[in-house]
């Protein structure tokens, strides 16, 4: 009995000095790539002690006009905040953003409007600098249709008449077929009489037409007419492509006519050839 007494205190006394020896814990070492640059005095790959000092780094700026914008973990998009919790060593890098004059900061207005200059959707009003070049998406409206996808300016001004986008838009006229319906177009036909007894008669209502007459002839309409909005306006551009919109109104093919003019010169010129021709019959004659 004494000798399993012994025997468990030294078990005890063993255990005691194991717990009380200390605990190496691994620590993670975090490093900031400053991938180019000099940030505070540093540069190349920097270890820090946590996330949180890596952070501290933000809004420091560098050497050559830069200022840290935000940290990222090494290969991917996820910004680093205070509050991650590491379970490996981790590396960070430094993203920048160019450090800008804020006696340049200006806004710019986009409007969305229709043809008669009502109001379609709420003005946005953006941020930016004298010289910057924004290219401003359109905002998509139901049942309208913009003059561009995409509006820019070769460079903010800080002047509010100039630093103003506007959308201008055109009801959507797409028509969407539904199988099992039927679509009806309506046609107008007019008739129409040329000098000389040529008659003619033109199909409107589509992009070709049809003329018939004394040329006998087909007559096919012009460009194909489409809706499509530009991709890119530049608002500074004199001449602005817009949209191919078409304005409701039907093409119509012209007729091929044989100009008045040239009929009664033609007939004027036979009449002389005919005078001449007697003349120098009669003066033969006179020969004789």
């Amino acid at each position: 009995m004494k000798t399993i007494k012994k025997l468990f205190a030294s078990l005890l006394t063993v255990g005691m000095l194991f717990t009380s020896l200390p605990v190496c814990a691994y620590e993670y070492t975090v490093t900031v790539s400053t991938a180019g640059k000099t940030v505070d005095g540093q540069s190349g790959t920097i270890t820090v002690g946590t996330v949180g000092d890596a952070l501290g780094y933000e809004g420091k700026e560098t050497d050559d006009g830069y200022y840290v914008k935000a940290v990222y973990y090494a290969g991917t998009e996820t910004k680093a905040t205070a509050s991650d919790s590491l379970k490996e060593d981790t590396e960070l890098v430094l993203s920048y953003g160019m450090k800008q004059d804020d006696s340049k900061k200006c806004t710019y207005t986009v409007n969305y409007v229709d043809q008669n200059g009502n109001t379609l959707a709420t003005s946005y009003t953006g941020t930016g600098y004298i010289g910057d070049t924004p290219v401003i998406p359109y905002l998509p409206i139901s049942g309208y249709i913009p003059q561009a996808y995409n509006l820019t300016t070769n460079g903010l001004t800080g002047d509010a008449s100039h630093d103003t986008f506007t959308f201008r838009y055109t009801p959507d006229t797409t028509v969407t077929v539904t199988p099992g319906t039927t679509t009806t177009t309506e046609t107008t036909t007019t008739t129409t009489t040329t000098t000389g007894g040529d008659q003619g008669t033109t199909t409107a209502g589509g992009d070709q037409g049809t003329t018939t007459g004394g040329d006998q002839g087909t007559t096919t309409g012009g460009e194909e007419e489409t809706n499509e909005p530009a991709d890119l306006i530049n608002i500074d551009d004199e001449d602005q492509p817009l949209a191919n919109l078409d304005d409701g109104e039907s093409s119509t093919t012209s007729q091929s006519t044989f100009p008045t003019a040239y009929v009664v010169a033609g007939a004027g010129l036979l009449v002389l050839l005919l005078a001449l021709f007697a003349f120098l019959r009669s003066k033969k004659q006179e020969e004789e």
